[in-house]
């Protein structure tokens, strides 16, 4: 032919490219799964309310650790005070730790008639608000209770005492006119009780 020269191409060649494009005409086309269709913007907005609740959920847990922190980082949580006890005498079956255990049926029991003590060390000088004393007594009857405060246990101060008639389960209650400041020991004193000395419980509040 005039003005151009072909080349020869093989015939084995042409016959693979016809059954290639063969194969393709009426092959159906891969569909996209629901998945694949989502745009990954979308599957991202999916996961947000849970990134947004988990983000929640951590930010209260430390909310909480640090308010723990803060409340029992001198030991106790603020207003009760947690001290260390000892007794005139004790039976071995009720030891004075019953007294400030938290448990009003637990009893601390000296096993024996008055006169008989129980005090509490609050480790460190308090300024005390209240105290509660939570009577264990068998059988009802006339008794008298001394309340005893003070920084060293070799300079305390009668600041209170219950005369009457008790009986199981009642409560002592003493709020000073104003919170007694300065005091590391409280002495129970009972002097007079139809039964052993006992207490259920002993509750101390401070400021």
């Amino acid at each position: 032919m005039v003005g151009a020269i072909q080349a020869a191409v093989p015939v084995n060649e042409v016959e693979s490219t016809l059954k290639a494009d063969a194969a393709q005409v009426g092959k159906p086309k891969r569909r996209q799964t629901v998945e694949e269709s989502i745009p990954r913007t979308i599957k991202m907005k999916e996961k947000s309310p849970f990134r947004v609740w988990l983000t929640i959920g951590v930010i209260t847990l430390l909310a909480v650790i640090g308010g723990l922190f803060m409340m029992f980082r001198d030991g106790t949580p603020s207003g009760v005070v947690s001290p260390s006890i000892s007794a005139s005498a004790s039976r071995a079956d009720f030891p004075a730790t019953n007294a400030i255990d938290g448990d009003p049926e637990t009893i601390w029991s000296s096993g024996q008639d008055p006169i008989q003590w129980i005090m509490l060390d609050l480790g460190a000088p308090k300024t005390v608000s209240a105290i509660r004393l939570h009577i264990s007594q068998f059988p009802d009857g006339q008794t008298v209770h001394h309340i005893w405060v003070g920084a060293d246990v070799s300079q305390m101060t009668q600041v209170h005492e219950f005369r009457g008639d008790t009986s199981d389960p009642q409560i002592l209650e003493f709020i000073p006119p104003e919170p007694l400041e300065n005091v590391r020991f409280i002495k129970i004193m009972t002097t007079q009780s139809p039964s052993w000395v006992a207490w259920r419980e002993i509750e101390v509040v401070s400021e």
